[in-house]
């Protein structure tokens, strides 16, 4: 059994962690994509608790009103040139407008980033994440190994489907060459914002695989961290946004 001494020496290194993630979680903004449906909305509530109570924390999520795909015209957008005439997003319309409008949300919160012209970070939800225990202690000591190796990066994904590229540190990765997907939980360098809307202003497929073919060509930096600390829960809440 651990004596006195040693229990009050972990005691007092907790607190010192605590205290350093507090310095980190003030220079992070948070955002997350909804259609605002009920059993969403309890969800945001719900993981906003979790990183709280679990995190000694108290910090606020910003709810972004997502874009409808059903009500988009797509003639429009490709005339306007936004949406790549050749864009690969499916033969269906309806999966199309579905694509098209979560790519166009998660635009929506770059231009606020870049409205609010914030140093630091940003991490983006979609309505249906679900984060690790220790989310924000993980996060802080990650981004902290970041600034440490002075790395730039652009995007770092917290959740992710697929394969790890090659070590960066510990437990960021480069993406992988291969096939990954989902943009349900990611963290954005803010500093980098113009660059990001620049790389992404044109639709050419759907969100997560543009981003990740950006990654690919080196036209912008993105990272992953292994294990993630942000899961998709589809299989309660399946896709409304796509």
């Amino acid at each position: 059994m651990l004596n006195l001494k040693i229990i009050l020496l972990l005691i007092i290194l907790s607190n010192l962690f605590i205290f350093e993630s507090f310095e980190i979680v003030q220079n992070i903004n948070y955002y997350v994509i909804s259609m605002e449906n009920e059993d969403r909305m309890n969800n945001i509530i719900e993981q906003t608790k979790k990183i709280n109570e679990h995190n000694n924390a108290n910090i606020s999520i910003e709810i972004v009103d997502a874009i409808v795909g059903k009500n988009l015209d797509l003639q429009k957008l490709r005339d306007i040139g936004i949406l790549s005439s050749t864009a690969e997003l499916g033969d269906d319309e309806y999966k199309q407008k579905n694509e098209i409008g979560c790519y166009l949300s998660h635009m929506k919160v770059y231009e606020t980033i870049k409205q609010k012209n914030n140093s630091g970070y940003s991490v983006i939800f979609e309505d249906d994440f679900k984060i690790n225990n220790y989310f924000l202690d993980i996060l802080d000591t990650t981004i902290s190994k970041l600034q440490n190796i002075d790395v730039d990066f652009d995007y770092l994904f917290l959740g992710i489907a697929g394969n790890n590229g090659e070590q960066v540190v510990d437990n960021i990765f480069n993406i992988s060459p291969d096939i990954s997907y989902q943009a349900h939980g990611y963290l954005i360098n803010n500093k980098n914002i113009d660059k990001i809307i620049e790389k992404m202003k044109y639709i050419e497929t759907v969100l997560d695989v543009q981003i990740f073919n950006k990654g690919k060509q080196k036209e912008l930096n993105v990272l992953r961290i292994y294990p993630t600390i942000v899961d998709q829960n589809y299989d309660q809440f399946g896709s409304l946004i796509r």
